[in-house]
């Protein structure tokens, strides 16, 4: 339930609800950044969190436990743990500035890893796209722990919207099947439903043929 009152909350228990307790002295990883990286580049990967020294420490990553493309990313002397995402293909950090009027370019197959900050935020990617050639964009956030809300849209070049999409059924992140009309420049643009924003609205798009 949320820390400010309204409607959402229910008051309920059960075999469901379950939760773990941390209490440390030491750093604590709430994240990695990026989130995903490509399959044997040399690419550092930080740890995000709270009472980290600085500059932050380089996260390891070992293979996951349940995501076979995940790797659990940890660092000695801190508590907790993040996974980052091992692709085949090209893996890039958001650059800011990049809204709508200004996409970040991007070569498809691609995973990005960015950040919804500060509140209002949208950022804005812009890709090519053939007509007929099916894609799958994915924004996974809120399945990883994040606040982050997605909104996920895709704008052809005249900024009309194409394809939208928010929850995937019980799914809170947004999933797209998207096959363009025309070959031509396409944006996905990502921000919070309720534009909101901080250092831990991350999250990581994925763009590629089903």
């Amino acid at each position: 339930f949320p820390a400010d009152p309204n409607t959402t909350i229910g008051f309920f228990g059960g075999e469901t609800c379950a939760y773990r307790l941390t209490l440390t002295t030491r750093g604590f990883v709430d994240r990695a950044f990026p989130l995903a990286v490509t399959e044997g580049a040399s690419t550092p990967v930080a740890a995000e969190g709270w009472n980290l020294p600085s500059p932050a420490p380089a996260l390891a990553p070992s293979p996951g436990r349940d995501d076979p493309d995940g790797r659990a990313a940890t660092a000695a002397g801190l508590s907790g743990e993040a996974v980052v995402r091992v692709v085949s293909f090209g893996a890039v950090v958001e650059k800011e500035p990049n809204g709508p009027d200004r996409p970040q370019e991007l070569t498809l197959p691609v995973a990005v890893s960015g950040r919804v900050d500060p509140e209002g935020d949208a950022d804005a990617f812009a890709f090519r796209a053939s007509k007929g050639a099916p894609l799958t964009l994915r924004v996974e956030s809120r399945g990883l722990g994040m606040p982050l809300d997605p909104v996920l849209k895709v704008l052809d070049a005249s900024g009309k919207v194409v394809a939208e999409g928010d929850d995937e059924g019980s799914d809170p992140d947004p999933r797209l099947a998207f096959t363009p009309a025309a070959d031509g420049t396409f944006r996905a643009v990502v921000r919070d439903l309720n534009g909101r924003g901080s250092p831990r609205h991350v999250y990581r798009l994925v763009i590629q043929p089903p």
